[in-house]
């Protein structure tokens, strides 16, 4: 899935129907051949209340 979040701004969202390998590879190949796309708020409020817990590592 790719998400282009902002807070508190509906997120617009891309996620794949199918994937394709290329040959010879675990690697996809891009661009995805299918998606669904959106803007989503529910997952911006999702996304807000990750980011306001999330913990930085490197400051402990």
């Amino acid at each position: 899935m790719i998400v282009h979040y902002s807070k508190g701004v509906p997120t617009d969202w891309r996620c794949p129907t199918s994937i394709m390998l290329m040959a010879y590879s675990s690697y996809p190949f891009l661009p995805w051949p299918e998606y669904s796309h959106g803007t989503s708020q529910s997952l911006t409020v999702v996304i807000d209340t990750f980011m306001e817990n999330a913990v930085n590592l490197s400051q402990k």
